[in-house]
């Protein structure tokens, strides 16, 4: 979160495009930065910063949320099933609940005034051996990039569905607006287009559509690699140990 802030305040008040790196003077910036630069525009107009990190972060987690409602919707048909999985992502942290609860039975405080003053966090612990934090508070909130990339893999998905399901005409132009969302990430979120083109991979040698699939891969490519190669140009970034 603080190397967002500094990206932010880098494009704020440095001048800082194209962007370099807000710790290291002179090294170009490999990470994504989109979400930074749209919560820098915020703060040029006026917004404090905490206002508007926390308006960006609250706009990209409910359009998260809706999107990924949407999605267990098609895929299931229960609304019960959608209405479950984005309190699945945002509330999940393991089974530290057991910890917190054994310990409240043991200070005999009651668990609502345990649960107002928590001795320490219960999904990672400070003492090391169980370390499985909430998706919230160790993912979307700190890694904002994610926050942005997640919502348009859950399109680009939701779109995919859409194709294998529908007559060849229509699967290649719902297919083709796949690619295009799915090559506007390098900028914001560049490992879940390396999990897009990954799995539409697999997929595409299940659901047999050579045409369909090559107008995806074709223009997400298209708008993709433009992106990656500015961002690569004159850095130590190597493909092959980003990929491993």
């Amino acid at each position: 979160a603080q190397a967002d802030l500094g990206i932010v305040m880098g494009f704020v008040r440095g001048q800082n495009f194209p962007p370099q790196h807000p710790e290291l003077a002179g090294v170009r910036l490999t990470y994504p930065f989109l979400v930074d630069f749209v919560t820098a525009l915020l703060v040029t107009v006026g917004e404090p910063l905490a206002r508007a990190v926390f308006a960006v972060n609250l706009i990209l987690a409910l359009a998260l949320a809706a999107l990924l409602y949407r999605l267990a919707r098609l895929l299931t048909g229960s609304p019960l099933a959608a209405g479950l999985a984005p309190w699945l992502l945002f509330l999940s942290g393991g089974t530290g609940f057991w910890l917190c609860l054994k310990d409240a039975v043991s200070t005999g405080t009651g668990l609502r005034q345990f649960l107002m003053h928590l001795p320490h966090n219960y999904t990672i612990l400070p003492t090391g051996e169980y370390r499985w934090g909430n998706a919230l508070t160790t993912l979307l909130v700190p890694q904002r990039s994610l926050l942005l990339g997640l919502p348009l893999a859950l399109v680009v998905i939701t779109l995919w569905w859409q194709a294998v399901n529908a007559e060849e005409k229509r699967a290649r132009r719902l297919l083709a607006g796949a690619g295009c969302l799915a090559g506007l990430l390098p900028l914001a979120h560049v490992h879940s287009l390396t999990v897009l083109l990954a799995t539409a991979a697999c997929l595409a040698l299940l659901f047999r559509r050579g045409r369909a699939w090559a107008t995806f891969f074709g223009s997400a490519l298209l708008l993709a690699a433009p992106q990656a190669l500015w961002l690569a140009r004159g850095t130590s970034v190597q493909a092959r140990n980003f990929l491993a």
